[in-house]
């Protein structure tokens, strides 16, 4: 089958480049034709006008610094500056996966074109959370009246209610979602919003970056080796949104365990004033993002695909609280695994036991080997069906 993936737009989030990577591979290891849409829709002239004046309002007229974690960052940041800071990240898609520009700067796509895929499937990342995303597109709102099969993969709403959600969005949303053939969620959560919001059937599947294998990704570190570096130390941090906290708790864990902390994320990466120096805002290679977790002993992160990955690796990990990000995702993974212990809020949370004990990994792994059976025959049997 002629196969089109919609995800969140393939920028800077590591997380979000790998489960994009790791569900198109899947597909066409079962023998299809699939391609994954790069651009982020409806990237317009009007929101690029918008961006334009963005910037020139914070830079010359508030005088603010650009921050990168901000929902508006794209928008704030010229198309040269992503450009350049983007450039290891975007070889990786190029390199590694077959992608397609499918909106064409237009918020919807020529119907035409999306009329030549057989399937179009939605997800995984918070394509649904109404903070982050155009939830009528994820929800295919473009292909009313269209032979096509629709199905959601680990599609997130990120979060656990709808409150970002006005009414009258609820009900075009349930209108849009029971037109699919085949509905999967990320979160446990998702399956009760899906229910009670949208009156539809779904089933919670793993996050796509836990369909390949721990070999798949080690290959591909392997294959890029010559654009990577060794890592600078044995206890990885990979945080979001720093904070006094989260440097405390990464402080009593390297003194506790005697590791010697590092950070991949550019310098200063909070803050951006001009073009100047460039260099030490670029994002390092997806490779090397996994070589840090190969490397580790510990991994501390405040990100979903951060504790994803230090359970994919086996390595030993603390997850502390992002509300800003979503709860419901991290929670929901760690129950999967039985290591909700691994999620704390502060350095008080710490224990002996979190540090010291060992982790059931060959248990941790045999779920995961049941779930991505569970998960592949998902696919096979929402296109085949």
């Amino acid at each position: 089958m002629k196969i089109l993936i919609l995800t969140q737009p393939l920028r800077n989030n590591y997380g979000g480049i790998l489960q994009a990577y790791a569900l198109q591979t899947v597909l066409k290891k079962m023998g299809h034709e699939a391609v994954t849409d790069s651009k982020p829709y409806g990237s317009t002239i009007i929101r690029r006008i918008v961006g334009t004046v963005k910037r020139t309002v914070f830079r010359y007229i508030l005088r603010k610094e650009i921050n990168t974690h901000s929902v508006f960052y794209p928008l704030l940041l010229s198309a040269g500056v992503m450009s350049t800071i983007s450039r290891h990240t975007v070889r990786f898609a190029k390199e590694n996966m077959t992608t397609v520009d499918f909106f064409k700067g237009r918020s919807k796509p020529n119907r035409a074109e999306a009329e030549i895929y057989d399937a179009i499937i939605t997800g995984s990342d918070q394509v649904w959370r109404k903070r982050y995303s155009n939830v009528p597109v994820y929800l295919l709102d473009f292909t009313k009246g269209m032979n096509i099969k629709r199905i959601a993969y680990a599609a997130s709403f990120g979060t656990d209610d709808l409150s970002e959600y006005t009414p009258r969005l609820i009900k075009h949303t349930a209108e849009l979602a029971q037109q699919f053939d085949a509905i999967s969620v990320r979160e446990d959560t998702g399956v009760f919003l899906c229910k009670k919001h949208w009156g539809v059937e779904a089933v919670h599947l793993l996050d796509p970056t836990l369909l390949p294998a721990k070999d798949d990704y080690i290959r591909l570190v392997r294959q890029d080796s010559k654009n990577i570096t060794p890592s600078r130390g044995n206890l990885f941090v990979y945080i979001l949104d720093s904070s006094a906290e989260k440097q405390r708790i990464t402080d009593k864990v390297s003194t506790a365990l005697h590791l010697s902390a590092f950070e991949i994320l550019p310098e200063d990466i909070h803050t951006l004033r001009n073009r100047k120096g460039l260099e030490k805002y670029t994002f390092p290679p997806v490779t090397q993002w996994l070589q840090s977790f190969m490397d580790a002993e510990f991994v501390i992160t405040d990100s979903f695909h951060g504790t994803v990955f230090s359970i994919i690796f086996n390595k030993p990990f603390i997850t502390t609280g992002n509300q800003s990000r979503g709860m419901a995702r991290i929670s929901s993974l760690l129950k999967m695994f039985n290591l909700e212990d691994r999620l704390i809020s502060a350095s008080d949370g710490i224990t002996d036991e979190i540090l010291f004990n060992k982790t059931d990994w060959q248990n941790i792994n045999s779920i995961i080997s049941d779930k991505r059976k569970e998960s592949v025959r998902f696919l096979s049997d929402s296109l085949n069906g």
